[in-house]
């Protein structure tokens, strides 16, 4: 079997309304989809988001990236990762271009399991057959305050929804901490409470402070405390505060976790395997914790990390975005997207990544030709 055709999709999602991420307000949502098809009919899907840059990203994938894969064996992904990533190593490494290697890899995958007749976690080796999942919001939106985070708290509540992450890090620390005691109120003691401050404090000091008058509310983790780069303040937070440092939804490959992990900057790692370099690349960050005897918390993208999570015993959760908050929304043009049950999500159990796509709808979204 080879290779015959690489497709680069890009579409934009436009969100109901406007909502703060980090510094950045956005109105929709930008994603690159992969379909990789072989000379046996078999055709292999995968994706990543681009936070604006996925044009960049399927241009990558059409023009640099298809030439390392054309006339190939799809089941070969480790060589093909190797190649992708060596053989733009002069100007990628991070950023687009491993966003493009992780949707490639992932198609890859994708065609692997349907090969095999297995969904993923199988091929991987599964380790359980439903996952906790969690979920995520309590993002600042305009016009929005306290009324309506308590609202939203008290529904995910309602659900069932054991454990829940909200934003933090936009406001002073009373107007923060005011936010996060309605949130433990509204869940209760019992819950998992996660902060996420997306990034947002520059300092080490701004940082520790906060956390500290957070710590208040028993929260289960703190993540993206400061910017990505700066891990040496990473570390310096972690030795100040009692709860967990989680990062690295936006980090790139092993090596970059391998820096986390011998800066002593973090507890828990959320490798994004849309974002990381694909599947190959996640497992090898996976078992990398393992040895340092860290979790693994994926970020978001709850369809791709079903599989990964049910099939890595160092795994802690899969975050999950309800479809009514209109924040991750790449599910408007997935048929059979994975969906929660009493606190728990089970991987696709069709062969390969075991959804999919609506390309009618994939239609009404797609900004290139």
């Amino acid at each position: 079997m080879k290779i015959a055709r690489v497709e680069a999709i890009t579409i934009h999602i436009p969100l109901s309304k406007p909502v703060w991420v980090g510094k950045r307000e956005l109105s929709y949502r930008d994603h690159t989809l992969v379909k990789i098809y072989t000379d046996e009919g078999i055709v292999g899907w995968g994706d990543t988001y681009g936070y604006g840059a996925a044009k960049v990203i399927s241009q990558i994938v059409r023009e640099i990236l298809q030439p390392f894969l054309q006339d190939q064996d799809p089941l070969d992904n480790e060589r093909l990762w190797e190649s992708m990533f060596y053989g733009t190593q002069t100007f990628g490494r991070k950023g687009a271009v491993v966003r493009a290697i992780s949707a490639v890899d992932i198609a890859l995958w994708d065609i692997k399991g349907k090969c095999a007749g297995l969904p993923i976690y199988k091929l991987l080796g599964a380790y359980r057959e439903k996952v906790p999942v969690y979920i995520s919001g309590g993002y600042y939106r305009r016009g929005e305050g306290l009324k309506e985070l308590q609202a939203e708290m008290e529904m995910w509540a309602a659900r069932g929804f054991k454990g829940v992450k909200m934003r933090v890090g936009m406001l002073s620390i009373k107007d923060d901490m005011e936010r996060v005691r309605i949130a433990r109120k509204a869940l209760g003691d019992d819950a998992h409470l996660m902060l996420d401050a997306e990034y947002l404090w520059e300092d080490a000091n701004t940082a520790i402070r906060a956390i500290q008058h957070f710590e208040e509310f028993n929260p289960y983790w703190i993540e993206g405390p400061a910017p990505l780069n700066k891990l040496r303040t990473h570390a310096q937070i972690r030795a100040a505060v009692s709860t967990p440092i989680a990062t690295g939804g936006q980090e790139y490959t092993r090596w970059g976790f391998f820096e986390w992990i011998r800066e002593e900057a973090i507890d828990i790692i959320q490798a994004d395997a849309i974002v990381v370099g694909g599947i190959t690349e996640w497992v090898k960050v996976a078992h990398i914790a393992d040895v340092f005897d860290l979790k693994i918390s994926p970020h978001a993208n709850w369809n791709i990390h079903s599989h990964l999570v049910a099939a890595t015993p160092n795994a802690l959760f899969v975050e999950y975005f309800d479809p009514s908050s209109e924040i991750k929304v790449l599910d408007k043009v997935v048929k059979n997207p994975v969906v929660p049950v009493d606190g728990y999500v089970s991987p696709p159990t069709k062969p390969g990544y075991g959804i999919a796509y609506d390309e009618e709808k994939i239609k009404q979204y797609r900004v290139d030709s």
